[in-house]
C-alpha cells in the first residue's frame, strides 16, 4: 500500500469517540507494518470484539469517523471547543468535540 492509498476500513478511534467507526481518515501509523492487523478491519464485529468488547450493541459508531487533524484541533490555540450538541442517532445531546 503506498503512503497515499488508504482503504476504506473500520478502525478504533481511539480519541475521540472511543468506538470502532468505518472511513479513510485513520491514523497513518495504523497502516504502517505491524500496526495493521490489530487496527483496521474489513468487518465491524472484528474491531468491535479486539477493542470494545464491552461496549454491546453500542459498537460500532455508524457516524463519520472524525479526522485526526479535528481531533487534534483542541490541542491548539483557537481550536475545536467542547459544546453540547444534538446527538441525533442516540436520540440526546451530546458533549464534546464531536459535534456535526
Amino acid at each position: 500500500m503506498s503512503p497515499n492509498d488508504n482503504k476504506i476500513a473500520w478502525f478504533p478511534d481511539l480519541i475521540n469517540k472511543l468506538n470502532c467507526v468505518r472511513g479513510t481518515n485513520y491514523e497513518d501509523w495504523m497502516r504502517e507494518e505491524g500496526f495493521t492487523e490489530h487496527y483496521l478491519f474489513d468487518q465491524a464485529d472484528d474491531c468491535c470484539k479486539k477493542w470494545y468488547p464491552a461496549h454491546g450493541s453500542k459498537c460500532p459508531d455508524y457516524g463519520d469517523a472524525v479526522t485526526p487533524e479535528a481531533e487534534d484541533e483542541a490541542y491548539y490555540p483557537g481550536g475545536a471547543q467542547h459544546y453540547y450538541f444534538p446527538d441525533f442517532p442516540v436520540g440526546t445531546c451530546g458533549f464534546g468535540r464531536d459535534y456535526p
